[in-house]
C-alpha cells in the first residue's frame, strides 16, 4: 500500500509537468511568463524526487540502470557544478535570476525530473500516457496563439504583420522550439501505433497543426532546424527502412517535397510578393547584414575572446555579462544594450563551462544517437576498429533493430538535429529544457528496460522505510521545497507589487498605488536577499530616481528611497565589484542623489572594465563635463567617436563637446564630413551652438525647419531672433510682420518684437 502510493505520486507528478507547465502565466509575480512555469516545475520534481528516493530504496527495480546517456549526463552536471563553484559570480551561476531562471538550480533539477522520469515510468503504457497527455496540452496551447492573431482586428493580413504568435511563452521563439519537438513526437507515435489508421491521421494533423504554429512563430532558425531534421529523417528512412516499403516512399517522396520547398523559397526571392508578404518575407529576405543576423556574429566574437581567457571551465552560467561588457565590440552600438546569452548553444556552454562542459554536454548527444544506432548500454566498452569499419559498424546498426524500428531511430535522430540546429541561434527555456530532458529520459528507458538496476544494495523494508526514511526524506524534502522556492517566491511577488502602478481593493475598487506602499514592496524584496536580488536592486534604483524627480513626492518619502536604494545597491556592488551593469545602476543612482564625485569615481571604474561599450563611456564623459573637466571629458568623446564613426550617437555628443570646448572648427569640420554641413537638425546640436554664440549655425538650422513647417510660429520666431543676433534686422522684421499678416492673432506680440528688433 506505502509502495503503491509511493509510485503514483512520483508518477503524477511526472505526468503533471507537461501538462501543467506550459499554462502557467503568473501575473502576481515578476517575469510572469517565466517565474510562475519555474517555480512549479522545481516543486513538482522535488515532490516526486522525495516519493520516488524511498521507492527506490525500497525496491530495485526502480533504481535507474546504466547507459551512456546516464552517465555523460551525470558527468555534464558534475562539470558545470564545478565550472559554477568556480566562475566570475557563484552566487549568480547557481540562483541565475528571474528573466531566466536557470543556474545550477535548474541544472538540478532536470537531472532530478530525467532520473525519477526514466525509473518510474517503466512502462510502455505509461510513456504512452506521458507523450499523449504532452501533445494534447500542446493543441491547447497552439490554439492559444491561433487565438492572438485575431485578438487585435479581423484582418488576418493586418494582424500577421504585426503578430508573432506566443501563446503562453511570451516569446514567440519558445513556442517555435515547443511546436519543434511535438511535430516529431506526433511522428514517433504515428509510426509505433499498430491500431487502425484514423487514429495515425489524427496524429498527422495535430503535427500539421503545430507546424503551422512554428511558421507563425516566424522564428527562422527553428523553421530551419525543422527542415534540416526531416532531411536527416527523411533520407534515413529512404535508406534503412526495410519492412514498410510504403513508408520508405513516402520518405522519398517528403524528401522530395522538402527540396522542393527549399528551391522555391530561393527561386522567389527576389519577386515583390515575397519582399512584402509578412510571414513568406521573414524566411526569403534573410541576409547575414541583418541586423539581429549580423549582432549574432558579432555576439559570437565577442564570446570567442572570453572562452579564451577560460578555455577550460568557463566563466560559470549566467555570468556572459562580465565577457560581454569587457569585450564589447562597439559596432554592436545599435543593438540592445545588455546580452546576457550568446544565442549559441555552442558558445552559450563554452561560456558557462568551457570545453570540458561543451565536451560533456555534446557527449549527451552523442550517447543518445549510439544508442539509438550501436551502442548496447550492457557493453561498457567498445574497440574503435568497431565504430570505424563499415562492415562493423553496419552489424551494429543492424543487430539494434530489435529495439527501435529505422523510423523510430531515424525519427528521434531528426528530432535531435534540428534540436541542435535550433539552439545554434537562440538559447533554451524551461519547457524546451522539460522536453529535451524528457526524451533522454524515454530513450534512457528504452534502452536499459531489460537490464538490470545499477545498485544491487539490499532493499529496505516497508517497516524501517515508514518509521525512518519517511521522516527524514519528509524533512528534507519540506526544507529543499521551502529553501530553494519561497523565498524567490516571496521576492517576485513583492517585487511586482512594488512596481504595478494600481493595485484592487477588496471592494473591487481600483487605486493608485502610493509612494509609501512601493517602498514597503520594496523593503519586503530587499529581506529576501536570494534569487533575484540583483534585479530588486535595479529595480529601486531606477524608481528611486523617477522617485526624486517627483514634485508629488513628500521629501520624507524621498529620503527613504534614496537611503534604501543606495544602501542596497552599494551592498550589491560590494558583493559583485566587476559587474558593470551594476556600476552604471550605481552610478546613475549617484547622480540622480547629487553625489556627483562618487558618480566620477563609479563610472570610471566601469569604464575601466568595459573600455570598448560606448554606453559606459558616454555616461562617464557626461560626468566629467558636469565636474567642468571639459578637456577629461573631450578625450573619452573623441575615444568613443573613434570606436565606430559611422555611430551617430558618438559622433553628435562628440561635436557638442567640440563646442562647449570651444573648439568650433572641429565641430563644423566633423559634421559637415558626415552631413554636408554643420547646421545639421539636432535639437542638443542647436541648442550648443546658441550657447556658443554661433547664432549663424543656429539660423541656418531653423531655415530648414521653417521651410519644412511654414506653419510653425516658434520656429519662425526663433529664426527672427537669430537673424537680430546676427544684426539682419531687415529680415528679421519682415518674418515677423508675416507671422502678424498670417495669424492675426499673435499681432500684439509680434509688434512688440518688432519694436525690440528694431530697437525702439
Amino acid at each position: 500500500m506505502f509502495k503503491g502510493i509511493l509510485r503514483w505520486v512520483a508518477i503524477g507528478g511526472v505526468l503533471a509537468v507537461p501538462v501543467i507547465i506550459p499554462f502557467i502565466v503568473s501575473a502576481s509575480m515578476f517575469f510572469p511568463y517565466i517565474t510562475g512555469k519555474n517555480f512549479t516545475f522545481r516543486v513538482i520534481v522535488e515532490i516526486a524526487l522525495a516519493a520516488w528516493t524511498l521507492l527506490a530504496l525500497m525496491d530495485a527495480k526502480y533504481r535507474p540502470r546504466f547507459s551512456w546517456v546516464l552517465a555523460s549526463l551525470t558527468l555534464f552536471v558534475a562539470v558545470v557544478g564545478i565550472a559554477d563553484l568556480f566562475g566570475q559570480n557563484a552566487f549568480k551561476s547557481f540562483w541565475s535570476n528571474f528573466e531566466r531562471m536557470e543556474g545550477y538550480v535548474a541544472l538540478l533539477h532536470l537531472y532530478a525530473y530525467f532520473v525519477v522520469a526514466s525509473s518510474i515510468l517503466n512502462t510502455e503504457r505509461l510513456w504512452n500516457t506521458f507523450w499523449y497527455s504532452s501533445l494534447v496540452a500542446s493543441v491547447a496551447i497552439v490554439l492559444i496563439g491561433f487565438k492572438s492573431l485575431f485578438s487585435a482586428t479581423t484582418d488576418l493580413s493586418y494582424t500577421l504583420a504585426i503578430t508573432r504568435i506566443d501563446a503562453t511563452f511570451g516569446n514567440p521563439i519558445y513556442l517555435a522550439v515547443y511546436a519543434l519537438f511535438h511535430i516529431f513526437i506526433a511522428f514517433v507515435l504515428m509510426a509505433r501505433w499498430r491500431g487502425t489508421h484514423w487514429h495515425q491521421v489524427i496524429l498527422g494533423l495535430v503535427a500539421l497543426l503545430h507546424l503551422c504554429a512554428m511558421i507563425l512563430t516566424q522564428t527562422r532558425g527553428t523553421v530551419l532546424g525543422f527542415v534540416g531534421g526531416a532531411l536527416i529523417t527523411a533520407i534515413l528512412i529512404a535508406l534503412l527502412e526495410r519492412s514498410n516499403i510504403s513508408l520508405r516512399r513516402l520518405s522519398i517522396g517528403a524528401l522530395a517535397v522538402l527540396m522542393l520547398v527549399v528551391g522555391t523559397g530561393f527561386a522567389i526571392r527576389d519577386q515583390d510578393f515575397a519582399k512584402t508578404m509578412p510571414v513568406l518575407s521573414r524566411f526569403t529576405q534573410m541576409k547575414f547584414s541583418e541586423g539581429t543576423i549580423n549582432a549574432r556574429f558579432m555576439n559570437w566574437g565577442i564570446a570567442w575572446q572570453g572562452v579564451k581567457e577560460r578555455p577550460l571551465l568557463g566563466w560559470g552560467q549566467d555570468n556572459y555579462e562580465y565577457v560581454f561588457a569587457k569585450h564589447f565590440d562597439p559596432n554592436m552600438y545599435g543593438q540592445e544594450p545588455w546580452f546576457d546569452r550568446t544565442h549559441d548553444l555552442i558558445f552559450d556552454w563554452l561560456i558557462a563551462s568551457g570545453f570540458l562542459g561543451l565536451g560533456a554536454y555534446l557527449l549527451v548527444q552523442f550517447s543518445l544517437i549510439g544508442h539509438l544506432w550501436v551502442l548496447d548500454p550492457r557493453e561498457r566498452v567498445w574497440s574503435l576498429k568497431s565504430l570505424t569499419s563499415f562492415s562493423a559498424l553496419k552489424a551494429l546498426v543492424e543487430r539494434k533493430s530489435g529495439s527501435f524500428s529505422a523510423t523510430e531511430r531515424a525519427l528521434w535522430t531528426g528530432l535531435l538535429a534540428a534540436y541542435f540546429f535550433h539552439n545554434l541561434f537562440v538559447f533554451d527555456n524551461i519547457v524546451s529544457y522539460i522536453l529535451f530532458f524528457s526524451v533522454l529520459a524515454y530513450l534512457q528507458w528504452r534502452v536499459t528496460e531489460a537490464h538490470a538496476p545499477i545498485s544491487d544494495t539490499k532493499e529496505m523494508s516497508e517497516e524501517v522505510a515508514m518509521s525512518v526514511a519517511l521522516p527524514v526524506t519528509a524533512v528534507v524534502a519540506s526544507l529543499v521545497v521551502w529553501y530553494l522556492n519561497v523565498p524567490g517566491i516571496k521576492t517576485a511577488t513583492a517585487l511586482i507589487d512594488a512596481l504595478i502602478p494600481q493595485r484592487v481593493l477588496a471592494s473591487g475598487q481600483t487605486v493608485s498605488t502610493t509612494p509609501e506602499e512601493i517602498l514597503a514592496a520594496y523593503e519586503q524584496a530587499l529581506s529576501y536577499d536570494q534569487l533575484g536580488r540583483q534585479e530588486v536592486r535595479e529595480q529601486i534604483a531606477q524608481t528611486t530616481s523617477n522617485i526624486l524627480r517627483s514634485p508629488n513626492v513628500k521629501e520624507e518619502t524621498k529620503a527613504k528611497f534614496r537611503d534604501m536604494a543606495i544602501a542596497s545597491l552599494e551592498k550589491e556592488v560590494a558583493r559583485n565589484p566587476d559587474s558593470v551593469r551594476l556600476l552604471l545602476f550605481m552610478g546613475t543612482l549617484y547622480h540622480a542623489t547629487g553625489r556627483i564625485d562618487d558618480a566620477e569615481r563609479t563610472f570610471a571604474r566601469a569604464a575601466e572594465l568595459s573600455p570598448q561599450k560606448q554606453a559606459t563611456l558616454l555616461q562617464y564623459a557626461q560626468i566629467e563635463l558636469i565636474t567642468g573637466k571639459n578637456d577629461a571629458a573631450l578625450d573619452i568623446l573623441k575615444r568613443v567617436y573613434d570606436l565606430a564613426p559611422e555611430y551617430e550617437e558618438a559622433r553628435i555628443v562628440y561635436a557638442i563637446g567640440l563646442i562647449r570646448a570651444g573648439k568650433d572648427k572641429e565641430a563644423v569640420d566633423l559634421l559637415t564630413e558626415w552631413y554636408g554641413s554643420a547646421a545639421y537638425d539636432d535639437q542638443r546640436l542647436f541648442n550648443e551652438w546658441t550657447n556658443a554664440k554661433r547664432y549663424d549655425i543656429a539660423a541656418m538650422i531653423l531655415e530648414a525647419r521653417v521651410a519644412k513647417n511654414p506653419d510653425d510660429v516658434q520656429q519662425q520666431v526663433s529664426l527672427a531672433v537669430a537673424y537680430k543676433q546676427l544684426g539682419r534686422k531687415a529680415e528679421a522684421v519682415k518674418i515677423l510682420q508675416n507671422v502678424s499678416a498670417v495669424h492675426p492673432e499673435y499681432k500684439t506680440q509680434m509688434d512688440g518684437f518688432i519694436k525690440e528688433v528694431r530697437g525702439y
